[in-house]
C-alpha cells in the first residue's frame, strides 16, 4: 500500500500569501519607521518651510510666495537663511524668462555660499 499527500491546496495558499506580502510591502513607507532621535541642548534652528525663490513670467521675484523686487531679494535670502549652511534653495524660473535672470539669482547664492537647485518639470 502506498500513501500520498495532496499538496495542491498548499500551493494556492502560498501563492495568495506571496501576493499579499508583495502588495503590503509596496504600501510600506519609510516615514512609518520609529526612530529615536537624539536630544540637543541649546537652541536649534528649524526651518519649517523649504526656501523657494521663484521668478514669474513678468520678471517678479518671490521668496515663498512673498513678492519682492530684485534689490530686496539678496537681503531677504540672507535673512531667511541666517547662516544655515545646510540649506538648499529651490529656484523656480518660468520657462519664458531669460537665463540671465536665473543666473543673477544664482550669483546671489554663489557670492554668499548658499546652495541652489534649479527646479525642472519632468514629462
Amino acid at each position: 500500500m502506498h500513501s500520498e499527500i495532496n499538496t495542491h491546496s498548499f500551493n494556492d495558499i502560498m501563492f495568495f500569501l506571496m501576493l499579499f506580502f508583495l502588495i503590503v510591502a509596496t504600501m510600506a513607507h519609510p516615514s512609518v519607521l520609529k526612530v529615536l532621535l537624539p536630544k540637543a541642548k541649546g537652541e536649534v534652528q528649524v526651518i519649517k518651510q523649504p526656501l523657494e525663490v521663484s521668478i514669474a513670467a513678468d520678471t517678479t521675484y518671490y521668496i515663498n510666495k512673498t513678492k519682492l523686487s530684485f534689490d530686496q531679494l539678496e537681503p531677504a535670502i540672507l535673512d531667511s537663511v541666517k547662516g544655515n549652511a545646510e540649506i538648499v534653495i529651490k529656484l523656480q524660473v518660468d520657462r519664458n524668462i531669460t537665463m540671465q535672470k536665473a543666473a543673477e539669482v544664482m550669483d546671489i547664492g554663489a557670492r554668499n555660499n548658499i546652495k541652489m537647485s534649479l527646479a525642472l518639470q519632468s514629462n
